[in-house]
């Protein structure tokens, strides 16, 4: 007979569970940054709605400007919002169906995570945002720096950094992740 557990749930496994740090090897489906995606999706719909309303009032100047603007923030929720699909022949990154970039596991010649606040005065611990990276050929320290000081990458394939993601990568990836500057967190 099936026990209840404590959040209410019952196990049908039969005694027999995976280890909870273990995620399973699926398709997992991922927003790049959810955070910034969600406050540019929260502003393009602001600015759109402020452009339509001054259309309305017939003031067609104001309502292109903030038009354009709200392309801008169009941009920008492409960059954050696009979705990462990690499967079993490799990642893909797409924003509304387009595919915007491919990579197979074989082709990845680096994974790393690493910190946006390469400025850190002085404190190694304060290291921003942190973000899961993937790129195509090793990378020396001078280009990571690069990379990060002109963050997000134009032609890299990159995740906001938990640890349920980073879980869900070393399933399919068995290459440790290379670390710069995230200060005193523990992968």
């Amino acid at each position: 007979m099936n026990e209840m557990k404590p959040d209410g749930g019952y196990d049908i496994s039969g005694g027999m569970r995976a280890p909870e740090n273990v995620l399973p090897k699926k398709a997992w489906v991922f927003v790049a940054d959810p955070l910034k995606a969600g406050i540019c999706l929260a502003s393009w719909a602001f600015l759109m709605a402020v452009a339509v309303e001054l259309a309305v009032m017939d003031r067609n100047w104001s309502a292109l400007v903030f038009f354009i603007i709200s392309l801008g923030f169009l941009y920008v929720l492409s960059i954050y919002g696009a979705l990462v699909h990690v499967e079993a022949e490799g990642l893909r990154k797409s924003f509304f169906g387009l595919w915007k970039a491919k990579l197979r596991w074989e082709e990845i010649g680096e994974m790393g995570v690493a910190g946006t606040r390469i400025f850190h005065r002085g404190n190694p611990n304060r290291a921003g945002t942190i973000y899961i990276y993937f790129s195509d050929a090793p990378m020396t320290d001078e280009e990571r720096f690069g990379m990060m000081l002109k963050w997000p990458p134009r032609n890299r394939i990159f995740l906001r950094f938990s640890h349920k993601r980073f879980a869900a990568l070393q399933v399919w990836r068995e290459d440790p992740a290379v670390k710069y500057n995230i200060g005193k967190l523990v992968l």
